[in-house]
């Protein structure tokens, strides 16, 4: 501690003590004659990290207490990366000090970390040189590039000062998920089931944003494959909005299928920008059965053509009068008479005889269970009048 009064200058050092079992007096006595004022009062501390405390124009004659000296700089909040980064941009690290202590601080260090789960990286450490009471700082670190895409991450800001009272507010931290700048992720997909399949096929899959850009305006495309041939396209169904780390289902038009075999449904996410395509498709095989329904539509006495002695038959099996002569094993619905259901109800009722007539009559269509359909493939029969579609003509 040094005094300087009436152009005079005395030193006086606080120790300890300077012998075994003894102890030197605390307080400094200083001895001023006939000064009227004390022009400075200069402590200096044996430590680099604490800059020497000045005090000037204080009156003699008086005893004067320091105050507990408490040093503390704080790490208050991380200001870059925000929460979400571009993997494949450099991400420029800052966060924010403060010194909450009651003396200035000098020469102390500040660092920043990289953590993921529980390996730990330093990006940068640097020095600072002064930082006075209840002042605050931003450090900007060096750049860097994370190391994976697709990750989220853990950005650590450290104050290292010797002999700081309060470590507990040393450091601060936020997450950030570093991703591709575009990355949409196609899957799982929902519909169809391979174990329990429906007809006909309504494709659906899971849509998900897994990159730092909310997308909008995006196609999603589905082909279904028999074989090496292309026998459904049902693309650019457009999404309008996805923000990140949101998903969404994507239900395709219904198809199907006319014959029997190992169908392949791809659907695929088509975003031009996308970063990733690793992740852009999902696909799936699925069996379809359709047994082997050889029949006329309409033919319920199944002697081969379609005609209004049908519908004869058809009323006299529902009086007991007539057996169906043919039955269709139909996927899913067991058993069922496929030439007399003409409403696709893949059922054979009294409603498939008022269907029957209103088709003679020129008011409705005839179409045939889509479980099992003919195995020449599915016609939707329009009425008898419509010449560009297939009739019978009925003869008086």
């Amino acid at each position: 501690m040094r005094v300087v009064a009436d152009g005079m200058s005395q030193i006086r050092e606080v120790s300890g003590g300077s012998g075994f079992g003894s102890q030197n007096m605390l307080p400094l006595h200083f001895g001023l004659a006939h000064a009227t004022i004390i022009d400075s009062l200069i402590i200096t501390f044996p430590v680099a990290h604490i800059p020497p405390l000045v005090y000037e124009n204080l009156t003699p004659n008086q005893y004067y207490e320091l105050p507990n000296i408490v040093i503390d700089i704080a790490c208050t909040n991380v200001i870059s990366p925000i929460s979400l980064s571009d993997c494949e941009s450099s991400i420029y690290p800052a966060v924010q000090i403060k010194n909450v202590g009651n003396v200035p601080a000098q020469n102390f260090r500040v660092s920043c970390d990289l953590c993921n789960g529980p390996s730990r990286t330093q990006i940068d450490s640097l020095s600072i040189g002064y930082l006075g009471v209840d002042d605050s700082l931003i450090v900007e670190f060096c750049s860097f590039v994370p190391p994976q895409c697709g990750r989220f991450y853990r950005i650590e800001g450290i104050t290292k000062l010797i002999g700081d009272r309060h470590p507990h507010n040393d450091t601060a931290g936020a997450y950030f998920y570093s991703g591709y700048s575009h990355d949409l992720r196609c899957g799982p997909i929902l519909s169809p089931e391979p174990e329990t399949l429906i007809l006909p096929i309504i494709p659906q899959v899971v849509i998900s944003n897994q990159g730092v850009t909310t997308e909008t305006g995006f196609p999603v495309g589905c082909n279904i494959l028999l074989g090496d041939s292309l026998v459904s396209t049902q693309q650019l169904i457009y999404h309008s909005y996805l923000p990140p780390f949101s998903s969404d289902t994507v239900i395709f038009p219904q198809f199907q299928p006319v014959v029997s075999g190992i169908y392949d449904i791809s659907l695929a996410t088509l975003l031009a920008d996308d970063r990733n395509r690793s992740n852009d498709s999902a696909s799936i095989l699925i069996n379809v059965d359709l047994g082997s329904c050889s029949y006329v539509l309409g033919d319920v006495n199944n002697n081969g053509i379609r005609n209004a002695m049908d519908v004869v038959y058809a009323v006299n099996y529902f009086k007991g009068r007539s057996i169906p002569p043919y039955h269709c094993l139909c996927q899913h619905f067991g058993e069922i008479y496929v030439a007399g259901d003409v409403n696709g109800s893949c059922s054979f009722e009294g409603l498939d005889v008022t269907c029957m007539v209103n088709y003679y009559k020129g008011f409705a269509g005839m179409s045939p269970c889509p479980y099992c359909p003919p195995i020449e493939g599915i016609i939707i029969l329009s009425h008898p009048n419509d010449n560009n579609k297939p009739s019978i003509q009925i003869s008086k």
